[in-house]
Formats: C-alpha cells, sequence, structure tokens
C-alpha cells in the first residue's frame, strides 16, 4: 500500500537536512523499492549538482510509473533491477528502504540486510520502516541491528497502516556486518550487546550513548538482576521510547 506524505516528509527529514545545508560535500543516496515515487519526491529537490541518486525498482509496473513521472540524468538514475543483483561502483551516504521486510522469508531479508551494509560509507545512514500492527521482529538479527545501531525512532500516525520509522548510523560498516552475522547464527535469544560478547568495554552501548553493563555470558546486567525496561531500551534522540522488541 503507498505510503502517506505524512511518513515521506519524516523519513527523508535528515536527508533534507544534511542536503540542504549552505556548504556541503557532495552525497550519494540509494534509494530501495520505491513503489510510486513518494519518497523519490521528497528527496529529489534536495539533490545538488556533484551528488548522486540512485533508486532501485524491481515492480515492473512501479518502474513505468516512475519512468514516467521523475526525470532522470546520468547523477540521477533508475534501475530496473533486484537489488540483490545491483552492483554499483559506489558507496552510499543514506540507504532509503521502502522494503516489505516482514513479507520476505528471513534468508533473503539477511541478503538484503548484508548487501545494503556492504554498500555504506562509514558514517552512513539506513532509513526505513515496519508498520505498526507488525510490533516485533521476525528476525534476531534485525532485532539486534536496530538495537545496536538506531539513532532515531518514530511512530508516525498520519499514515494507513501507522508506521514505526527508524533510522540507522552505521559508523562502522564492517564491525555491523560482524554484529549481523553472529546473530543470524545465534541460536540464544537472549539480547547481549556486541561490544560485550566482543570484549570492546564494559557493556553495551544503548542508542543514546549510555553504557549499559552486561553479563556477557548470560545477559543480565553486572549485579545479576533484571534491569528495568527503560534502563533495556533507552531512549532515542527525539525522546522516543524503543519499545515493541
Amino acid at each position: 500500500m503507498p505510503s502517506s506524505r505524512y511518513l515521506a516528509r519524516d523519513a527523508v527529514r535528515l536527508v533534507a537536512e544534511r542536503l540542504g545545508a549552505p556548504q556541503r560535500d557532495s552525497y550519494s543516496l540509494l534509494e530501495l523499492g520505491p513503489g510510486t515515487g513518494i519518497f523519490t519526491e521528497h528527496i529529489l529537490p534536495n539533490i545538488r549538482h556533484g551528488d548522486h541518486f540512485d533508486v532501485v525498482e524491481l515492480n515492473s509496473y512501479f518502474y513505468k510509473i516512475l519512468h514516467r513521472k521523475f526525470r532522470f540524468n546520468g547523477d540521477i538514475c533508475l534501475h530496473h533491477a533486484d537489488f540483490l543483483k545491483f552492483q554499483p561502483d559506489r558507496t552510499y551516504d543514506f540507504v532509503i528502504s521502502s522494503l516489505p521486510y516482514e513479507q520476505m522469508p528471513s534468508a533473503i531479508t539477511l541478503k538484503m540486510w548484508r548487501h545494503k551494509l556492504a554498500l555504506c560509507k562509514p558514517g552512513a545512514h539506513i532509513i526505513y520502516y515496519k508498520y505498526v500492527n507488525f510490533n516485533h521482529f521476525r528476525s534476531r538479527f534485525e532485532k539486534q541491528l536496530v538495537r545496536e545501531y538506531c539513532s532515531d525512532e518514530k511512530i508516525v500516525f498520519l499514515n494507513m497502516p501507522p508506521a514505526r520509522l527508524f533510522t540507522l548510523t552505521i559508523d562502522d560498516p564492517q564491525e555491523c556486518l560482524a554484529v549481523l552475522e553472529q546473530d543470524a547464527k545465534a541460536s540464544n535469544g537472549k539480547f547481549i550487546s556486541w561490544k560485550a560478547r566482543n570484549g570492546k568495554s564494559g557493556g553495551g552501548k544503548g542508542v543514546n550513548g549510555s553504557i549499559i553493563k552486561e553479563n556477557a555470558g548470560n545477559g543480565k546486567p553486572a549485579n545479576g538482576k533484571p534491569g528495568s525496561k527503560k534502563a533495556r531500551t533507552g531512549r532515542v534522540k527525539n525522546g522516543s521510547r524503543l519499545n515493541g522488541f
């Protein structure tokens, strides 16, 4: 179902802020599964000379709509392609996705995330959403990635159905890929910070930058007592709770 303009506006807010800065470097952007182009429509006005914007759509019907609706050129490219077979000659500062992960097998979702992370520059942002009626993550690795790297979360109620919007900040794509691979293989459902498991610090780092001490053997706080829900989930930058995990 098509996304609302309110969801599109909130999804590209960070993109518009960064690309709208008076003096800035050039940016590379990737949009996945744009559908009829509601996110594309909000991104394009911010593109300047020197930027590059790749739009990847597999569905032939939507591809034709996008081709008629927007003007593409050498730096703004529409690709009729399967994302898993998309092999660009660049990495990206922003990856904006409308791919319906909840409708995909976990094995395909895992491949999608691997490919997205491999295409991220250090410091890149991955922006995507899930409908609120899917108030869980089907895949442990996706849940873990959001716990570790989510820098902003917002529920957009002016969408049908309402959507939970995530922004992940990928400072180190290789570390993030390591988190993905470890948790894709894990059989234990408990959350243990990747940093705690690998001895990078005394505890895991919450999404707001606070340290949550854990026992790497059992996923509990250092004192052995279960932490509060607030301590376990933290708060994101806009004050929203990371809940529903």
